[in-house]
């Protein structure tokens, strides 16, 4: 795979070209803007503890990760809070950590670790998400599953989706619409939904929503346009390893395709990157440009701080890259 991974511009130095001419299309952030985005380790330590997230870790292969995992979180709840949002302070960020900790160790028991999913699946139907979303108070809503590996994942949906139904339980508007991100995510990643693209930006999409009126289109479209950005990041990182599984890539998969003519394209896509090589990066670059160059241009909109902390969160992608 090593081979086939330089050759597709995913790592070594084609990969870091890439990086450099990203990287050098984000502005500097302003001196005030230099506080940071998200919630401190410390926090995000003690709620791997308080969550027992420990206890994931060898039976779902992971390396660690978790503390970074929950910190994305916390830095989208960030600029959603941002934008001048309803107040939710922290309470929001610790609701994005948990939810996106919790969503991508969903997407990990579903891809790698089948023996949890039904009981997962089971635990987190979207019925039993919008009724713990619209009571949140009531025990007998509670998120639960008698799998121990599955339970501590749906405890952290229990925890962001009860504290955010506390929060909005007088915009029922704003819970519908949460409610309905959490139904298409969750057939999204289950694949009974005809869209696999939902699961990659919709969560990026929710995070936002936890603090931002879906009637605030400007800060809304911030979050749109951030997830398409964040999700086409995976897809490039990801891009051999999807190419070999034959997953959904936006750099090799179209949903305005019917299905039999999307497997055929897919293979003249993956066949055509793997022969253009470096030539195919202006592409890349051009692909991933957009809705970077549209988020920055919103956030600019919306603000120095909601600017300065969506090129934060820019740089720190750039910055973990090999």
């Amino acid at each position: 795979m090593g081979w086939l991974t330089r050759q597709l511009g995913c790592s070594g130095p084609p990969a870091r070209r890439i990086l450099h001419r990203l990287a050098g299309l984000l502005p500097a952030v302003s001196p005030a803007g230099e506080a940071g985005v998200g919630l401190p380790d410390s926090e995000l330590d003690a709620l791997c503890k308080e969550f027992q997230l420990a206890d994931l870790t060898p039976g779902l292969g992971l390396s660690g990760g978790l503390v970074e995992c929950g910190w994305w979180g916390s830095a989208l709840g960030d600029i959603a809070l941002s934008t001048g949002a309803r107040p939710g302070g922290r309470s929001v960020l610790r609701e994005a950590a948990l939810f996106h900790l919790g969503f991508q160790l969903f997407d990990i028991v579903v891809d790698n670790v089948p023996a949890h999913t039904r009981a997962l699946a089971g635990a987190l139907r979207p019925d039993f998400l919008r009724a713990r979303l619209v009571r949140p108070l009531d025990d007998a809503s509670a998120l639960h599953s008698d799998d121990h590996t599955a339970s501590l994942i749906v405890r952290l949906f229990d925890a962001a989706i009860s504290s955010a139904g506390q929060r909005l339980h007088a915009d029922s508007p704003h819970a519908d619409y949460i409610a309905e991100l959490l139904q298409r995510m969750y057939t999204s990643e289950l694949r009974t939904s005809p869209d696999p693209f939902d699961a990659k930006r919709l969560p990026v999409v929710f995070v936002g929503a936890l603090a931002i009126h879906p009637s605030n289109g400007r800060a809304s479209e911030l979050f749109v346009h951030l997830s398409q950005f964040l999700s086409l990041w995976d897809d490039w990182a990801d891009l051999a390893e999807d190419m070999l599984r034959g997953a959904p890539n936006a750099f090799l998969s179209s949903m305005h395709e019917s299905r039999p003519r999307r497997a055929l394209a897919y293979a003249g896509r993956s066949v055509l990157r793997v022969t253009s090589g470096r030539a195919g990066h202006g592409g890349i670059v051009a692909r991933l440009r957009e809705p970077l160059d549209a988020s920055l241009a919103l956030a600019r909109q919306l603000g120095p701080d909601s600017h300065d902390k969506v090129v934060s969160i820019c740089r720190h992608l750039m910055r973990e890259q090999p």
